[in-house]
């Protein structure tokens, strides 16, 4: 902040101020200090106290020395000055008139004193009567000391001009190590700057509703969540600066963030449930109706010693069994994953031999419909990863690829190497996804359920209880596809114990 500007700021005070230079000599005073001081400013500029006034006097009536005026006490021990009072004998009058005074030394970047600012108020006619009643002045000062909140002077450049003492009860830091630093660059959180820049222009200029949110740095190196308000009640036009009251909401956000975390997880929970019914209600009813409606048929024809058509009866019914038993698992499964019930034993596997062991249990479901299954394999990879996670991941994956794989078709099952992990791909050329539906297949409040070639009909759980599995091994699942040409379904796997 400019020199003019302080002196404008300064001019407004009701309280008396003097500012003085590091050799003690006087660089500025206001209005009502040179109405209470009887002196104009063209004689105060230049001059040291020693020069202006015949005696200063402590409580008592005792002359005091030169050293223990107040700005020379300041000067010698860099410490603030509150509450002196002493006894001026006024160039103009005979009579002494009695100050209570403050005197703040304000420091250069290099901790040498630069200026001492003097502020004060008369108490010659409490100091008649005895009496030493608070004075406004006082209660606004002790206001400010108490209030929970910061009080802050801000100027437009983001440079904080004063900051009240709660400041270390909420940030760490003493109002010495805030006052005259940017607050912007150096203390709020660089993801919220931006937002407080503008903001805090909008209170200077009495824009909009005078606050903002913002992270402040704490001294212990963490983050306080800050509430400022403030409105800009300066109307001298060269002064550009406000007084912020500045409060501590982290808590507020803290249970904000955990009501926000809450309601999504409710959200997941009503989805899952919802999820849970249509499995219940419709996915699972459909294949039990398949083997209950051709079981009556097959037992029907056998008792009428009908044999045409039992073997292609008995086929269905082995494979809706086989499609229920596969849904029921996976909904044990699922359920078991979201109750937290899913124990996660992770151990050093090889993987080569784990895949091949998994795809060989689809050999008869590929021969029905004259699909391939190769594994473009290396000999030996170890991997550190949960058994039986790992099979249910490999078996949904490979069996989505067989439902969406057109007869003759093919599915092969690769590894790749990178880094500590494991890359594993099963690739089908079968009808694909479209590009709009890639993006819901992980999402439980989303359905997106497509019939199988031979209207084989899936749930989409698999591919969560998939993705909920890679997960705990802190890996990555994601698909490349495209509609008419098959996907390719890819998953990380780490290859040694974190």
């Amino acid at each position: 902040m400019k020199d003019r500007e302080y002196k404008s700021i300064l001019a407004l005070l009701q309280e008396a101020i003097v500012v003085h230079a590091r050799d003690s000599s006087i660089l500025y005073s206001n209005i009502k200090a040179q109405k209470i001081l009887g002196i104009k400013e063209i004689n105060f500029l230049g001059k040291k106290s020693e020069e202006l006034f015949q005696i200063f006097v402590d409580r008592n009536s005792v002359e005091l020395k030169v050293e223990d005026f107040p700005v020379n006490i300041v000067l010698a021990t860099k410490e603030k000055l509150r509450k002196y009072i002493v006894g001026i004998k006024r160039p103009d009058k005979n009579d002494i008139i009695w100050c209570k005074i403050n005197a703040t030394p304000l420091f250069t970047n290099s901790h040498k004193i630069d200026k001492v600012i003097v502020n004060f108020i008369e108490i010659s006619e409490r100091k008649k009567t005895g009496k030493y009643p608070i004075d406004v002045d006082e209660k606004f000062n002790q206001l400010i000391k108490n209030s929970f909140d910061i009080i802050v002077l801000l100027d437009s450049d983001g440079i904080q001009r004063f900051v009240s003492d709660s400041c270390e009860k909420i940030l760490g830091y003493s109002p010495e190590e805030l006052t005259n630093i940017s607050v912007i660059d150096s203390m709020i959180h660089p993801d919220d700057q931006e937002k407080a820049i503008t903001e805090f222009r909008n209170i200077l200029n009495n824009v909009g509703v005078g606050g903002t949110q913002y992270r402040h740095k704490h001294k212990n190196g963490g983050w306080v969540y800050l509430e400022a308000f403030g409105s800009n009640q300066i109307t001298n036009p060269s002064i550009n600066a406000v007084v912020l009251n500045v409060r501590d909401i982290t808590d507020r956000k803290i249970a904000e963030e955990k009501l926000m975390e809450n309601e999504a997880r409710l959200k997941e929970l009503v989805a899952t449930k919802d999820k849970f019914f249509t499995i219940i209600g419709h996915d699972l009813k459909s294949p039990f109706n398949s083997i209950v409606g051709f079981s009556d048929l097959l037992v029907a024809q056998i008792q009428g010693q009908d044999y045409q058509g039992i073997e292609r009866y008995a086929t269905i019914i082995q494979n809706s069994s086989q499609e229920a038993m596969n849904l029921l698992t996976n909904l044990l499964e699922w359920s078991r994953a979201q109750t937290g019930k899913v124990e996660f034993n992770p151990e050093y596997i090889e993987l080569v031999s784990f895949i091949n062991g998994v795809s060989n249990l689809f050999w008869g479901a590929a021969q029905q419909k004259s699909i391939t299954i190769s594994c473009e394999l290396p000999h030996n990879m170890p991997v550190f990863a949960d058994k039986a996670m790992l099979s249910t991941i490999l078996r949904n994956l490979i069996s989505n690829g067989l439902k969406f794989t057109n007869p003759g078709g093919k599915i092969v099952i690769s590894t790749e190497q990178k880094n500590n992990e494991v890359v594993v791909s099963v690739a089908d050329n079968g009808i694909g996804i479209k590009k709009e539906n890639i993006n819901k297949l992980f999402l439980i409040e989303e359905s997106c359920s497509t019939v199988g070639t031979r209207n084989e009909k899936g749930t989409g759980l698999g591919l969560m209880l998939c993705k909920e599995f890679i997960e705990k091994h802190t890996g990555r699942l994601w698909v490349e596809s495209e509609e008419g040409k098959g996907s390719i379904f890819n998953f990380t796997i780490p290859n040694h114990k974190e």
